[in-house]
């Protein structure tokens, strides 16, 4: 019998005043109409994405995670811009501490490349996606304008004090998500 597999990433959480800001631009404008856009309440920012981790193994990894953020100390973060991947992906931008998330990104690539199925082979692009188009979803010409005029704005700032460990089931109309773990960023910050 094979062992249960779980599809698990890590995430920043993002503050619910800048979920709340993403939100209200996602209902304002037409970019439902081309991507399928997560609620407000599935927003996040994607650490590594481990894809099928043996069940088992999830308290090895929240250990090894917890170490991780133990050497970090919290940072701040600001959403600013929309941006695309290709004709798939739409995001929001970063701004900030970015030295640390990227530091926080690849120390946790490294203490868990052992875990689930799934190898990155791009290099971490800090984003939050807001938005994945499917083939079946349209393309409508004004996606180029409205990207060019959001590309200065701010939706907020927060401060990154924990990671947490999602596991995501997928359902027909969008997966359902439930946290597993939280990991606080532990370290102090130096004076």
């Amino acid at each position: 019998m094979k062992p249960e597999r779980w599809r698990l990433f890590v995430a920043v959480p993002v503050a619910d005043t800048v979920k709340a800001a993403i939100a209200r631009l996602v209902e304002g404008t037409d970019i439902a109409r081309e991507f399928k856009c997560p609620g407000a309440e599935k927003i996040h920012l994607t650490v590594r994405f481990f894809g099928g981790v043996p069940a088992r193994q999830v308290p090895d990894l929240q250990a090894r995670l917890t170490e991780v953020c133990h050497r970090f100390a919290p940072f701040k973060l600001r959403a600013e811009g929309l941006g695309q991947f290709g004709r798939r992906i739409l995001w929001v931008g970063l701004r900030g501490d970015l030295d640390s998330l990227h530091q926080l990104a690849s120390e946790v690539a490294t203490q868990t490349a052992g875990f689930g199925g799934h190898t990155e082979e791009r290099a971490f692009a800090p984003h939050i996606t807001i938005g994945r188009r499917s083939g079946r979803l349209p393309q409508h010409g004004a996606l180029a304008g409205l990207i060019d005029h959001h590309r200065a704005t701010v939706f907020g700032a927060w401060s990154v004090e924990r990671l947490e460990l999602i596991r995501s089931v997928p359902a027909p109309h969008g997966a359902t998500y439930s946290r597993l773990a939280e990991m606080p960023l532990a370290a102090r910050a130096c004076a």
